[in-house]
């Protein structure tokens, strides 16, 4: 059976389409484990910057010490200090809430005290 050409121009051109739908790119999973820690870390910095910007407005200057541990901080931690600073009415309590959960500002203490 021979198609008109008209028909046959479009009857490739629609399995060309189909054709194309069909092709899926392969991703390796060192691909799709860079993809996941990406994304991860994206999260992160964008819950941080959140967080900065949130205890800015509200008690004012944070400091640079406490910007620095606020970037240390993993993102159970960051959940755990945007409930927190809800409560906070200035600098200090910001800084409080630091020395309790993170080792690495009570480690510092330890060290200039002993």
């Amino acid at each position: 059976m021979i198609l008109p050409t008209e028909m046959e121009e479009r009857l490739k051109t629609e399995i060309q389409q189909y054709e194309e739908g069909k092709r899926m790119p392969y991703i390796s999973s060192w691909e799709r484990l860079a993809m996941e820690e990406g994304r991860e870390q994206g999260l992160e910095q964008g819950t941080r910057n959140v967080i900065i910007r949130l205890l800015k407005r509200r008690i004012g200057d944070i400091g640079a010490d406490n910007s620095t541990s606020i970037e240390q901080l993993s993102l159970s931690q960051l959940d755990k200090l945007t409930e927190a600073l809800l409560d906070f009415s200035e600098a200090q309590d910001l800084t409080r809430w630091l020395n309790r959960h993170t080792r690495r500002r009570a480690a510092g203490k330890q060290t200039k005290r002993g």
